[in-house]
């Protein structure tokens, strides 16, 4: 209890002392609120994506069950078959639970639209001890094949569409077409178990899917690989010996099948240690751990300046400490006395930097989005894992920066420090240590900003790239009536009337349709067998190929360039000779040299019908920016019926403002069709193409800009005070008419030799570190003199800017006075 006692004593003697010196005190503790704001917030960015658990019962028993395959180190999932003879296993699991996700159109008399859905097993809700509430999960007998079409929705749909009212429980909405049961509502904040940040609105029992999904077959095809499993490990079983268990299922699943695919093992992982997938989970980790490493820097940078403060403090309180040291206080205590209000700054800081941490997050999360319809919504909110951390960060970093000086400060000679008449003293050592502090301050962020600087030019370089196709005046939207149940001549049918329909609204210049749009997320290919290049006698040579489907107009409405042939017409449809129009780089890569009109290729198979080729279009980017041209070939959309496809609009106004014109064309054909994904053509390369530069080069640049903002105050701050301290010397020079350009340049020059050795360490870090990020740099190299250049000249600028302050105030030193005040 006197414990107690003496440190609340010391705590409200801290109070009072940063009470008296309030500059002081908002100083340090904005410096250690950028510090401790900015590490929060990643942490609670890499938690949110990788260490959350779900809110589900028991979490850390949740285990997930692939496929490994033994050729190579791909994961598989599991086919409906597979998974009724997994979940036999006895001994294993409490429970053994299927999902799968995929796309649904929604209608119930109000309107339609285009979500995500699960169709999950019936015990989905029981194995993860989630309750429905208002409703309830589902019966056994609706998650097997015939089971009654149920499905239960998400607290999300809830509100949105039913303004949370608890008669939605009960009433049938239309999926795809089919009509279904709403038998409860998912708890608010559970969003599934598949990916993190995917949300679906709807999980449907997997007795329903023959309904919903007429014409897919995955519930039904023993050799399909579409449910992930996952599973309640029995208390005491381990990953490895749930997957030493279910070997013997495995191997007799493979008997039965020999042919069906590569060999497999199961292979179990805890939930936590599979995401985003386990051929992921180690380099998300990694990523995760290297920008903590960064925050880390940061927070470094912000101890070391509050340690610069308190150092420089400490020497201008040495009397004051004396004096105590004569009338008996302890070094022990004056030590505490020190900490108590380095604790005091590292709360205040904590305080201001859990608020910047809640918005950062924030931000962050409404960052990381991808132009896609599929619902990913990233939480990065703090919950009490983050504060937490913001505590513990808080008080070791109340201790780091806090220790060394509060030493210091109690390692007093009494007498000299009571005879001494200079109250800021030498501080040699004091001296050379903030020295030492504001040297790796200026180095750090040297180094970030190099990386920032590297990043913005590979940004740049990436944007400068031309995609093959025109960004400017496009407008993209999705429709998907195989959703709904419609057959390929009925699908054609709409697709002709909808671009006819399109093609007909005021501004529109061009309009058509295609499979898979280029840079999209998803791409299509296979094998492509060209005629007249044989692999055996008889048999042509089978090689790899991107392809999508498109309708007549294609190339015109996107902007690329048809170099020779013809476009696809409406004769080129299911009666009609098969062709295609090959890209510039499939026709040099095949006949180079050689005329590309009218030669034949077959799709997929070697003996499957010839297609000539009729046009040649100009290359444009398929899966990245970045990459070198690709084979790529255009398939006419009437002799490839698909089941969905994306509508590109060419207009010269804003392609936004025509897609409720858009819409209400679709509307007209049918109702109950959404029309979703909609986006310009910008957009998409904005993220799709650039996501991923643009988000390594603003984490850098805010990183960075807060590394110099931080040693530009340490700067400032040591400048100040050795101003502070040199009063006597310079009224003296002053007095006997020392210039006033000597003067000022004996001030700058300090900071700018400061900042030269910072530089000096510096420049060689970034280029190790940078030679680390060789592969995520496009267009520059990890050595660029200009990027070095003006990262040099900026840090430069800074300090000059950063010394030239309590220079100019050295000017304006009045000798009189400055040597009456010592």
């Amino acid at each position: 209890m006197p414990h107690v006692i003496t440190f609340l004593n010391d705590l409200r003697h801290a109070a009072r002392t940063l009470r008296r010196t309030p500059g002081f005190t908002a100083a340090a503790a904005a410096t250690l609120a950028l510090g401790i704001g900015v590490t929060t917030a990643m942490f609670a960015v890499v938690h949110g994506l990788l260490w959350k658990t779900p809110p589900v019962r028991e979490p850390e028993r949740l285990a997930v069950v692939f496929g490994r395959e033994q050729a190579g180190d791909g994961f598989r999932d599991f086919s409906w078959t597979d998974y009724e003879e997994l979940r036999r296993v006895e001994g294993v699991f409490e429970g053994l639970a299927a999902y799968y996700p995929a796309p649904l159109s929604l209608g119930d008399g109000s309107g339609n639209e285009r979500l995500y859905g699960e169709t999950v097993s019936g015990n989905y809700f029981g194995v993860l001890g989630v309750t429905p509430r208002p409703g309830r999960g589902f019966l056994p007998a609706e998650g097997q094949p015939g089971g009654a079409p149920v499905a239960v929705i998400s607290h999300e749909l809830w509100e949105r569409r039913f303004r949370g009212d608890r008669a939605a429980v009960g009433r049938v909405l239309r999926l795809n077409g089919q009509a279904v049961t709403v038998v409860g509502v998912a708890p608010e904040g559970f969003h599934g178990v598949y990916y993190v940040g995917f949300r679906p609105d709807v999980w449907i029992a997997a007795g329903s899917y023959d309904l919903v999904m007429p014409g897919d077959a995955s519930l039904s095809d023993p050799d399909g690989s579409t449910f992930r499993l996952m599973g309640r490990l029995r208390q005491g079983v381990s990953p490895g010996a749930a997957a030493a268990a279910l070997a013997p299922a495995a191997r007799r699943l493979q008997a039965e099948r020999p042919d069906r695919d590569t060999p497999w093992v199961p292979v179990v992982f805890h939930e936590s240690d599979a995401r985003p997938e386990p051929s992921m989970a180690a380099p998300f980790a990694f990523a995760g751990m290297v920008f903590l490493a960064v925050v880390g820097l940061v927070l470094l940078l912000a101890c070391a300046n509050v340690a610069g403060l308190l150092l420089a403090r400490g020497v201008t309180r040495r009397r004051e400490m004396a004096v105590r040291l004569a009338l008996g206080a302890g070094t022990g205590r004056l030590v505490r006395q020190a900490l108590a209000e380095s604790l005091l700054l590292g709360l205040l800081g904590g305080a201001a930097g859990m608020l910047l941490a809640a918005w950062s997050a924030d931000a962050l999360g409404r960052a990381l989005s991808f132009p896609t319809d599929i619902p990913f919504v990233f939480d990065l909110g703090v919950d009490r894992r983050v504060l937490g951390f913001a505590a513990v960060i808080s008080l070791l970093t109340a201790l780091l920066c806090g220790l060394v000086p509060a030493l210091r400060s109690a390692r007093r000679e009494v007498a000299a420090d009571l005879k001494r008449d200079d109250p800021g003293g030498r501080g040699g050592s004091r001296s050379r240590l903030r020295r030492a502090l504001v040297v790796g301050q200026v180095a750090v962020s040297c180094v970030l900003l190099v990386v920032a600087g590297l990043g913005l030019r590979t940004l740049a370089g990436v944007s400068a790239i031309h995609p093959g196709f025109e960004p400017r005046g496009g407008l993209l939207a999705s429709v998907d009536p195989g959703l709904n149940g419609y057959g390929d001549e009925r699908a054609a049918a709409l697709y002709r009337d909808l671009v006819a329909g399109v093609r007909g609204l005021p501004g529109v210049r061009a309009a058509a349709l295609a499979r898979y749009v280029p840079l999209e997320f998803s791409a299509s290919g296979g094998t492509v067998f060209v005629d007249g290049r044989e692999a055996a006698p008889g048999r042509p040579a089978g090689t790899s190929s991107y392809w999508s489907t498109v309708s007549p107009g294609w190339l015109a409405a996107a902007g690329t360039p048809l170099l020779e042939g013809r476009d696809f017409t409406a004769a080129d449809g299911p009666a009609g000779e098969r062709v295609a129009i090959v890209s510039e780089t499939f026709a040099r890569t095949h006949w180079p040299g050689r005329p590309a009109l009218g030669r034949t290729l077959r799709l997929d198979d070697a003996d499957a019908e010839p297609v000539r080729v009729i046009g040649v279009a100009a290359d444009v980017k398929v899966r990245s920016l970045i990459e070198p041209p690709q084979p790529f070939l255009y398939l006419p959309l009437d002799q490839h019926p698909v089941p969905g496809a994306s509508l590109l609009v060419r207009t010269d106004g804003d392609p936004l403002a025509l897609a409720p014109a858009v819409r209400e064309v679709l509307r007209g054909l049918d109702p109950e069709l959404p029309l979703y994904d909609v986006k310009t053509v910008e957009m998409l390369l904005a993220g799709r193409s650039f996501l991923l530069a643009r988000l390594g080069a603003g984490f850098a640049g805010v990183f960075g800009g807060l590394a110099l903002l931080l040693a530009l105050v340490g700067l400032y701050g040591l400048v100040s005070w050795s101003v502070g301290r040199r009063l006597r010397e310079i009224g003296i020079r002053v007095a006997v008419g020392a210039p006033g350009r000597r003067v000022l340049g004996m001030v700058v020059g300090e900071g700018m030799r400061l900042a030269g050795w910072g530089l000096a360490l510096g420049v060689p870090l970034a280029l190790a570190v940078t030679r680390l990020l060789r592969g995520l740099l496009y267009g520059v190299g990890p050595a660029d003199p200009p990027t070095y250049a003006a990262i040099a000249a900026v840090l430069a600028a800074a300090a000059l800017g950063a010394s030239w302050i309590p220079a100019r105030r050295a000017l304006r030193v009045d000798p009189v006075q400055a040597l009456r005040a010592e």
